[in-house]
């Protein structure tokens, strides 16, 4: 299966890249590579990979990071997310989406 792990770097990234490289043709790519904060960028990325499976690993992390820039924080974790599902739309790739347990009082 082709697999394309977004925000392969990080801890939850590089464990799937692993687990997943024997026995499956995984490629990663993180910040840097690409802008999960912008839709072309995400359906270029999609493009290129033409991947089966798109799972998403990528956020933005920093508890403190996220209630001091919550802009930021929303634009990584809610709408990369909605960049990558549309990116994805109508190509018959399926979408595993890792989340946080933490909540945000964004009130």
């Amino acid at each position: 299966m082709k697999i394309l792990v977004l925000g392969h770097k990080g801890m939850l990234g590089s464990d799937l890249m692993l687990r997943l490289g024997a026995a499956h043709d995984v490629t990663g790519i993180d910040i840097g590579d690409f802008d999960i904060t912008a839709g072309d960028d995400c359906a270029r990325v999609i493009a290129e990979f033409s991947p089966e499976v798109v799972i998403n690993a990528a956020a933005y992390t920093n508890v403190d990071g996220c209630e001091a820039d919550r802009e930021r924080c929303f634009a990584v974790n809610a709408g990369g997310v909605k960049n990558v599902a549309l990116a994805c739309r109508g190509k018959g790739i399926r979408i595993v989406h890792f989340s946080t347990d933490y909540i945000f009082d964004i009130l």
